[in-house]
């Protein structure tokens, strides 16, 4: 029993105590999944009249909301380099507050695949459009860079920030004394993403990441709509600025 409770305390303070940290100079592939959490509760529809009545003004639609929630899945590629190697004015970063701190650079691709059906109620001279616009994110991808420091034996903290780039389809559909066209958009936008995490090592070769991130991003569609017993048509938009969060848990290896 004396002999069990030895071995085990030595590997636990070994554990403990051995210099080991989750982000050193290294490149790291990791495999997880994400919960998203997605928002847009001012989404508005404008109708921008191309002739007739009133033209090149905008009525504004009844606020939409669009809340929603899923899990998906997360692939990551990684490159880290700790400052402990690095000189300013041939002072050693090693020697300064930047010990043991590290920059990371992240590859990312995220199949978000979202997707929300919500209704259209807009007012245009005192007709109602009504419908429905099924909105779906197919994915998101990019690129980040962070500035982390690790804590303590086998605990990393870092926070950054990158450019993500979301894949979208937004489906119109109309019921209304308007002709209105019923059209698909597809588009890809391009915004920032701001991430903040924790990184704890296992092993030298395995360790799991937590991490939050949001980005917000404004999609869009357009519909174009006549009507035969009012001389007006013009082009009816419909803007979308959509909040993801995102907590990512992931399993991190060396390579």
């Amino acid at each position: 029993m004396k002999n069990i409770l030895s071995i085990f305390t030595f590997s636990f303070l070994t554990f403990f105590s051995s210099n080991s940290f989750a982000y050193g100079d290294a490149e790291f592939l990791a495999i997880g999944i994400s919960s998203n959490n997605f928002s847009a509760n001012n989404s508005s529809i404008h109708s921008i009249h191309g002739f007739g009545a009133n033209p090149n003004t905008e009525n504004d639609a009844n606020t939409i909301g669009l809340d929603s929630s899923n899990n998906s899945f997360v692939l990551e590629f990684s490159r880290s380099l700790t400052f402990n190697k690095f000189k300013i004015f041939n002072k050693e970063l090693a020697d300064t507050f930047l010990r043991d701190s590290f920059v990371k650079f992240d590859f990312f691709y995220d199949n978000l695949d979202f997707n929300s059906l919500s209704s259209i109620n807009v007012n245009v001279n005192n007709r109602d459009i009504t419908g429905t616009f099924n909105t779906t994110i197919d994915s998101r991808y990019g690129a980040k860079i962070s500035i982390g420091k690790n804590l303590v034996n086998n605990l990393s903290f870092y926070a950054g920030f990158g450019l993500a780039s979301l894949d979208y389809e937004i489906d119109n559909r109309f019921t209304n004394e308007f002709f209105v066209e019923n059209s698909t958009s597809n588009g890809r936008v391009i915004d920032s993403i701001y991430l903040v995490g924790f990184a704890y090592e296992i092993n030298k070769d395995l360790f799991l990441d937590l991490s939050y991130s949001k980005q917000q991003s404004t999609l869009e569609s357009r519909s174009l709509f006549t009507t035969n017993t009012l001389n007006v048509g013009g082009l009816m938009i419909n803007r979308i600025p959509v909040e993801i969060e995102t907590i990512n848990l992931k399993a991190v290896s060396r390579f």
